[in-house]
């Protein structure tokens, strides 16, 4: 795990989210998160918004991230992550809990194991849940998701593989997101779909395929000036659109 993992503006909608990394997949987003982890340098604590993607979990805190502190974001690999478990307390919110050892290629990374709790305030968690469960399973095995899940994420069709609970409010993506500004080097998670994924002719349902992949990334092309937060460099209109909108077709709430 790492703390302030580097972060972009969405393109439309101008709303922060975790950047991409190589190969991921966004897969849903949920509000109405308390975060608490407990590090060996002290404990860390917000509220704010989750994303689950196909390779970990970022927390990001609400609100104006100059007024953030040291702390904005928080990220959790799922191949790092040990004995997760769901609870549901008698009294409060349920919540999930898990150890994670420390992303030391994270240009934040925490000094060593850490112990984070995820408490869900607002509604059930039968989206999340099994979807959580799978990637961790494969992530801990070392796996990539399957060639179907990849590319039903890919071409926006999640909900014929996830299962959506009218109780969870989690938001899947369908498509996925972009940075306003993207840094030196960046292809986004475009052309990342594994060629086994991709339907013979002649099969029902087949999808568009993807066209080429983008061209290789230049290593040694300058990084962004990240600060400290792992916010992007100053640029565009970081404000969130006056009616709270996301932009249309880049989310799907989670009732059908």
């Amino acid at each position: 795990m790492a703390i302030n993992p580097h972060l972009a503006q969405e393109a439309y909608s101008r709303r922060l989210y975790p950047l991409a990394v190589p190969g991921e997949l966004f897969i849903l987003e949920r509000d109405g998160i308390k975060f608490q982890a407990k590090t060996p340098t002290g404990k860390l604590h917000g509220n704010g918004s989750m994303f689950l993607t196909t390779k970990r979990i970022v927390f990001l805190k609400k609100g104006d991230p100059s007024r953030h502190g040291d702390f904005t974001s928080f990220e959790i690999p799922l191949a790092f992550i040990r004995d997760p478990a769901f609870k549901q307390p008698i009294f409060g919110a349920n919540y999930m809990q898990g150890q994670v050892a420390p992303l030391l290629s994270a240009p934040n990374p925490i000094s060593g194991d850490a112990t984070w709790y995820l408490t869900f305030n607002q509604g059930g968690c039968g989206t999340f849940l099994p979807l959580f469960f799978r990637l961790h399973k494969e992530a801990v095995r070392d796996l990539q998701p399957s060639p179907q899940f990849f590319h039903q994420v890919q071409s926006g069709q999640l909900q014929q593989v996830a299962f959506v609970d009218p109780a969870d409010p989690s938001v899947l993506f369908i498509t996925q997101p972009q940075p306003l500004d993207p840094p030196p080097g960046y292809h986004g998670n475009q052309g990342q779909q594994p060629a086994q994924a991709q339907q013979q002719p002649g099969q029902p349902g087949q999808q568009p395929q993807p066209g080429a992949p983008p061209p290789p990334v230049d290593a040694s092309a300058p990084p962004p000036a990240y600060d400290a937060r792992g916010l992007p460099p100053p640029g565009g209109n970081s404000s969130q659109r006056p009616d709270g909108t996301r932009g249309p077709s880049t989310f799907m709430r989670g009732i059908m």
